[in-house]
Formats: C-alpha cells, structure tokens, sequence
C-alpha cells in the first residue's frame, strides 16, 4: 500500500534538541550543550554524551542539516532544523498524548514516598524544611529572572513562569506535610 512513510519516533530529548536548533540556527552543537546546561530544568542533561548523539541521529534521519563553517579549521558545522525537522517538530508540539498532563519529574516528591527511612519526627521535619528552603531559594532565582526573560521573548518568559508556578507550588505542598508532620507525628 501506497502512503507516507511512518514519521520517526523521536524521544523528549531528542525533540527538544531538534526544537532548540529550529529556534537558534543555525547554531553550533556546543550552543545547543550550552542552552540545555543554562536551562531551569533539572530533567535534561547537557553532558556530551547526551546532545552530541542525539544531534548525530537527528542529522542521520534527516532532520538537521550539518554545513561546515568555511571560517573554522576545527571542523565545526553549523545546524539547522531541515523541512523534514520542521513538520517533526510540528508534529510534536501538537501531539499531546495523556502522559504530557501528569505530574512532572519531583525529586522531592519521589522522596517523600520513603520518608519513613528517616525514622523520627524531628528527622523527617527536618527533611521537609530543607526542601522548602530549596524551593524558596529556588523560587527567589526564578522570580530574579523573569524580567530578563520576558525582555528575550514571551515564549522564555511564559515558559519560566510555568517553572516559577511549579516551584511555588511544591512550596506550599512542602508546607501541608510539614502541618501534617508537626500534628500527626512521624510518618510510618
């Protein structure tokens, strides 16, 4: 049967590398490292051994293009997202699948789940307010940055601010289990 062939399956990371590129080529692949290493994000790593495979598989499919720079000798290229990168990334940004609407990755969440380990009360409060002054601090650096992204673009700007909101809101959990921790006792 005659169709359109099956578009590749990329992951979150290898999306958002291709995004990163079609928004900032054509740039430089330690452009790209630099942008995830900045990002608020903890989810993503910019370590060499993540982006550069993943810019290599993304060139590989067609979706990047990899021109060399005529002025460097080191042999560095230029990317840029292809047509094809294109309507990938525009496939993805509208694919919204039921998993993109759970809760994002929590460190401290996932924590919580063996606060137990921590044996006393006093051991898990203090587990809890460390995490909210993290989430403080956090939410201090975010705040002390929105009005340099919102001078960059909206899209950084809104973008941040969802972060901003996210850490807000682990604040304000953090400080339900504390209430609950200093009424009800340790948890077991």
């Amino acid at each position: 049967m005659a169709g359109r062939a099956p578009r590749a399956q990329l992951t979150e990371l290898e999306s958002c590398v291709l995004g990163a590129i079609w928004l900032r080529g054509p740039c430089s692949a330690y452009a790209i490292r630099r942008e995830f290493a900045q990002s608020n994000s903890s989810f993503w790593s910019s370590s060499s051994g993540s982006i550069y495979p993943v810019i290599k598989r993304l060139t590989a499919l067609g979706l990047v293009s990899a021109a060399p720079k005529p002025v460097d000798k080191r042999g560095k290229r230029d990317l840029a997202a292809t047509a094809k990168g294109a309507r990938a990334l525009r496939g993805w940004v509208r694919d919204l699948p039921p998993w993109t609407a759970m809760p994002s990755l929590d460190p401290v969440r996932a924590r919580m789940n063996f606060l137990a380990v921590l044996g006393t009360r006093d051991g898990q409060l203090d587990f809890v307010r460390r995490a909210q002054v993290a989430a403080r601090v956090q939410a201090v650096g975010l705040r002390r940055q929105l009005p340099a992204f919102k001078q960059a673009s909206q899209v950084e700007y809104l973008t941040n601010l969802g972060s901003l909101h996210e850490v807000e809101a682990r604040a304000q959990w953090l400080k339900k289990v504390a209430a609950a921790l200093r009424t009800g006792g340790a948890i077991r």
